[in-house]
């Protein structure tokens, strides 16, 4: 049996209690993250001004959207397996396939830009799937990008 580790209210750190108040980690693992005892911490479960901080902290985390964002990016995170073996399937129809490629490109902010008022040279990609989906995907070059062969 290990001895209590006491804390000061003041040496837990503001992002703890962000960290709990987002709740994508369990009490335990965010007390880890912090090198701080979780039994110690809980010692303060019944401290009015712990309490405090905890509940300004949901509060701001609820206000502006943080721990929703939170919550969705854990829940994309935990699904990425299961669209990979999506991708990988080669059982799975063409179009599923390119739609869950499409969507882990959006999520990744891999999307190629929109550069259609761009002018110069430029590659094309086409894919076409056995379904018939098709998809293109242009790349523009600048000109200061490309080695010029003069013949």
């Amino acid at each position: 049996m290990s001895a209590l580790v006491s804390y000061n209210l003041d040496d837990i750190p503001e992002r703890f209690f962000i960290d709990v108040a987002i709740g994508t980690e369990s009490f335990d693992d965010v007390c880890h993250t912090y090198s701080l005892d979780p039994e110690a911490i809980r010692a303060y479960e019944q401290d009015v001004l712990f309490n405090q901080k905890l509940l300004v902290a949901k509060q701001a985390v609820d206000d502006d959207g943080t721990a929703f964002r939170a919550r969705c990016r854990k829940v994309v995170h935990d699904s990425l397996p299961q669209m990979r073996d999506v991708i990988h399937d080669p059982d799975m129809p063409g179009n599923t396939r390119i739609e869950a490629f499409k969507t882990l490109a959006k999520l990744a902010n891999l999307e190629p830009k929109d550069n259609s008022a761009q002018t110069g040279p430029a590659l094309t990609f086409t894919i076409v799937a056995p379904g018939g989906a098709r998809h293109e995907t242009v790349i523009n070059m600048p000109a200061n990008d490309i080695d010029w062969i003069e013949a």
